[in-house]
């Protein structure tokens, strides 16, 4: 079998490329756009490095497994659009022997704002989306929209785990002078990704035989209080407790706002800002029953680790 993996060089990617590799009987097409270091001592593992969207060659492959993309909330709209959506388009043009897509998306194309816990069928409408979301949601109906036999469209929520570059930096970079500054009280819920639980869905997805378009949230079965999430992995990091300052909201609402009209960067974004004070919570139930997932993994096991 011959699975091509997007974003080899990414968190996901490379580790889909190290669970898959190990795997009997598997040949990896490790892509990314810059050279990759960390898998040449595997045999089983061939390399394309080139951006998506300039792909020029088709590539043989059975099961694509699309992790590339970018998800950064400070990035434009044109540079969403390109590498999410117009890289997905390009992908789907040069894999025509491709029988079965696994696209991990993202939770990003929910509108939490209101506080519900979300299904696979409460996708927001454009205009309430992030300009991430946004892009996410149009590259899920480009490949929807696709001749590709079986795909599986995953919504993770805050993928975290070993070699992560996103969530645990950002928390360890609100840290000064020994305390750690957040915004609001940090009293909301929200579903977390291990990333143990994504790979167990994207190997069962490999495994069912079925045909069509599958839909999934993927998120761990505990859902967790952020101020606790921050709690554990501040604590399981520097071996110690410290001491939290809860900045008001309003103010950093107000800094935000400001920020965006006079087009100033911050670390602190409104998508960011909304990821700290409003629930984001997951329905995984159809995941479970549906790929008969135990999503065993969790955050306390994540942190021990560290």
């Amino acid at each position: 079998m011959k699975i091509l993996i997007t974003g080899a060089n990414g968190f996901v990617g490379s580790s889909m490329i190290q669970h898959f590799s190990a795997k009997p009987n598997i040949q990896i097409i490790a892509n990314s756009r810059k050279e990759i270091n960390k898998f040449n001592n595997f045999t089983n593992i061939e390399y394309l490095i080139s951006p998506l969207e300039k792909l020029t060659m088709d590539i043989n492959c059975d099961i694509c497994i699309h992790c590339a993309g970018l998800a950064s909330d400070k990035a434009t709209q044109k540079e969403l659009w390109l590498n999410n959506v117009f890289a997905s388009k390009i992908l789907l043009s040069k894999i025509p022997n491709c029988k079965k897509m696994i696209f991990i998306s993202s939770s990003s194309i929910y509108d939490f704002t209101d506080d519900n816990i979300k299904s696979e069928g409460d996708v927001g409408t454009l205009n309430q989306l992030s300009e991430y979301g946004k892009s996410k949601l149009l590259a899920e109906q480009e490949i929807i929209n696709s001749q590709i036999e079986s795909i599986y469209i995953f919504r993770p929520r805050a993928i975290y785990g070993s070699n992560d570059s996103t969530l645990l930096p950002r928390i360890l970079k609100l840290i000064k002078f020994n305390c750690i500054f957040v915004p609001g009280s940090l009293d909301v819920l929200s579903s977390l990704t291990s990333i143990f639980n994504l790979m167990e869905a994207t190997e069962q997805a490999i495994l069912n035989t079925k045909k069509g378009c599958f839909i999934y949230n993927i998120s761990d079965n505990e859902t967790y209080r952020l101020e606790n999430v921050f709690e554990q992995i501040v604590y399981a990091s520097l071996k110690k407790k410290i001491k939290f300052v809860h900045l008001p909201i309003q103010i950093i609402s107000t800094i935000v706002k400001i920020s965006n009209l006079f087009q100033i960067k911050l670390n602190i974004t409104n998508q960011s800002l909304n990821y700290l004070t409003k629930n984001s919570i997951l329905n995984n139930k159809k995941s479970l029953e549906e790929l008969n997932l135990t999503m065993a993994d969790n955050l306390h096991q994540y942190c021990s680790t560290l």
